[in-house]
């Protein structure tokens, strides 16, 4: 939340693979005002990103390993 707003923002699912020190995002997705060239906040994709990455490392550490599953066509 941003100064007390309770828009949702960005919302990203993500599916841990312990034995392959991996976590994938499975979902990613911004609202629909932060889309497009007059969004009103940059960033919220590369911060859900950001924020798998730090989960990845935390629980793997140096082996830790972050994929995306591509939107279909």
């Amino acid at each position: 939340m941003i100064d007390g707003d309770d828009d949702i923002l960005g919302v990203m699912a993500i599916i841990r693979f312990p034995v392959e020190s991996r976590v994938e995002i499975n979902l990613l997705t911004c609202s629909r005002e932060n889309i497009s060239k007059t969004k009103v906040y940059d960033g919220i994709a590369g911060h859900l990103i950001t924020f798998a990455c730090r989960i990845a490392i935390s629980l793997h550490k140096c082996r830790a390993c972050v994929s995306l599953v591509p939107k279909p066509d």
